[in-house]
């Protein structure tokens, strides 16, 4: 009887263990892609510029575009996904730049996969996936599936990813062990 209760003790402490473990996760998941969308911005801003000539236009364009994506992230925070998803569409809609039109609309799905809203997270990401086939665009693709609970479109999506790593990057190596590494763990799930 004494080994029945040490046994639920400990399932439960290790229950404990992974659902905190977990929360972390997806704070770093969040957090990275919030990081990728940040240097992505800064790259699309270094493309429309090379030289580093004083536009004051396109200086002023890719201010207003900061100020519709901090609006954007401020309504998500408060719970309001429509009016973020509108700031979004508003300012893809008025740019002609297409680096700036695709990191709007990966923001746009990752906002509505960070509120659990799969189904419109995924109709963005797959219409961009369209577009562009990127690591970056898979891996986000394949984070909506696992959280969908879809591991085998997961697994699919990460493999994909590391197929696109561009290796030229100084994050290449990490960002396939990564993958690996929720492969990995998407696999041990699958097998339960």
């Amino acid at each position: 009887m004494n080994g029945k209760k040490s046994q639920k003790s400990t399932r439960a402490l290790r229950l404990s263990f992974m659902s905190k473990h977990k929360t972390v996760l997806i704070a770093i998941v969040i957090v990275l892609i919030a990081a990728v969308s940040a240097v992505v911005f800064l790259y699309i801003s270094g493309i429309n510029n090379p030289l580093g000539h004083n536009d004051t236009r396109q200086d002023s364009q890719t201010a207003s575009i900061a100020q519709v994506v901090d609006r954007a992230n401020n309504a998500a925070i408060s719970g309001d996904i429509a009016a973020a998803a509108k700031e979004l569409d508003g300012a893809a809609s008025v740019t002609a730049d297409a680096e700036t039109q695709y990191f709007l609309k990966l923001n746009k799905a990752t906002m509505y996969m960070d509120n659990a809203d799969y189904g419109n997270a995924l109709d963005v990401a797959l219409s961009l996936e369209a577009i562009r086939q990127d690591a970056n665009i898979k891996q986000v693709i394949a984070m909506i599936y696992s959280k969908k609970g879809d591991n085998q479109n997961a697994i699919k999506y990460y493999n994909q990813a590391i197929q696109l790593v561009d290796s030229s990057q100084l994050t290449a190596k990490s960002d396939i062990v990564y993958y690996n590494a929720k492969i990995d763990a998407l696999k041990k799930l699958k097998g339960q």
